[in-house]
């Protein structure tokens, strides 16, 4: 059995450090912000565009678990998102100044516009309740 000695615990924090800064709730975001379900988001995951493409949309499908109105944050529960590779999972976003979030309750089911820009920001410009 190997002896733990200097070099070892060396590695052990570098690990340590390595792990710290992939799992650093600054990274577990996606535009605003990642809540529950088990899935990560970061930079490190999914389809993103190059810093030559530009601006693009993607539609997304989900219900509404909370509105955070002073901050222009929705929490959505979200059905996967093929054109960014997002698994089912919940999260926050950032909405435009566009969105009326008086409008939408908890429970509600709605369909998102998301934004995607070169950073791989996402911002929801638009959202309607699916009656």
């Amino acid at each position: 059995m190997e002896k733990f000695n200097t070099t070892n615990k060396s590695k052990w924090a570098a690990a340590a450090i390595i792990a710290s800064v992939f799992f650093a709730p600054g990274l577990v975001t996606a535009g605003a912000g990642h809540e529950g379900g088990g899935h990560m988001e970061s930079s490190q995951q999914g389809k993103h565009m190059t810093k030559d493409q530009k601006m693009t949309h993607v539609m997304g499908t989900g219900r509404i678990n909370k509105i955070m109105a002073k901050g222009n944050m929705v929490n959505i529960s979200h059905e996967p998102i093929s054109e960014l590779n997002w698994p089912k999972m919940r999260m926050n976003f950032q909405t435009s100044d566009k969105v009326n979030l008086e409008q939408l309750k908890p429970g509600q089911e709605v369909q998102f516009k998301l934004q995607v820009d070169k950073d791989n920001n996402y911002l929801i410009n638009e959202i309607h309740v699916v009656k």
